[in-house]
């Protein structure tokens, strides 16, 4: 499908997938659980769950990029003659 505007795009991603995922039994309890307790559903708190990771993650990934370049810097100035 040939996405015409940015406000298609962002539709599109907006959209809700269904996926199938194997997890283990622990967590299927958890989420069970969490369920019954909470009255929230599973994909609710799977959605939710990932949101946070994902968020945390890209903080992470933000955070080591300036660490990454600054370790590559030392090495060249330690290792000149080495390809970048």
């Amino acid at each position: 499908m040939l996405i015409r505007t940015e406000e298609d795009r962002l539709k599109r991603l907006a959209e809700a997938k269904e996926i199938k995922v194997k997890i283990p039994l622990e967590f299927h309890i958890k989420l069970h659980t969490l369920k019954v307790l909470k009255g929230q559903s599973i994909s609710d708190t799977v959605e939710l769950a990932l949101g946070r990771y994902f968020q945390a993650l890209t903080v992470e990934m933000a955070t080591a990029a300036p660490a990454a370049e600054s370790l590559m810097f030392h090495a060249e100035l330690a290792h000149p003659e080495m390809p970048h």
